[in-house]
């Protein structure tokens, strides 16, 4: 979920962004790099494209939206292992971390959120 506002839905083109963690061999891992700087080379948000086809939207807001999905994504990626019991010591104190942190990503995606609200209604 992009917004937590759900009143606000951008009217601009979807967005997408993904993270993930695999373990890959050696020479699956250079495949999936090699793959990677492809589609980062054609699919990255590119300012003059994108002004030339969106003129009722900014690139800096586009890149706003993105940071946001991102801010979403890695509190959400700190929240998956709190519910894992620990395998030892330092995965206990690595929870404790993200426990720590999620509530601030939270609370720094909602400013940034109300931000583009307020801003983009304005």
């Amino acid at each position: 979920m992009l917004y937590r506002n759900r009143e606000y839905r951008p009217q601009m083109s979807a967005l997408f962004r993904e993270i993930f963690l695999c373990s890959l061999c050696d020479d699956e891992a250079d495949a999936f790099t090699r793959l990677g700087e492809v589609l980062a080379e054609r699919l990255q948000l590119n300012r003059a494209d994108y002004e030339r086809t969106h003129t009722e939207h900014s690139f800096i807001l586009a890149q706003m939206h993105a940071v946001l999905a991102d801010l979403h994504s890695v509190e959400d990626f700190l929240g998956e292992g709190l519910d894992q019991a620990p395998a030892g010591p330092m995965e206990r104190q690595l929870l404790e971390v993200a426990e720590r942190l999620r509530p601030k990503l939270a609370a720094l995606a909602d400013e940034l959120e109300d931000s583009i609200v307020q801003l983009t209604r304005g």
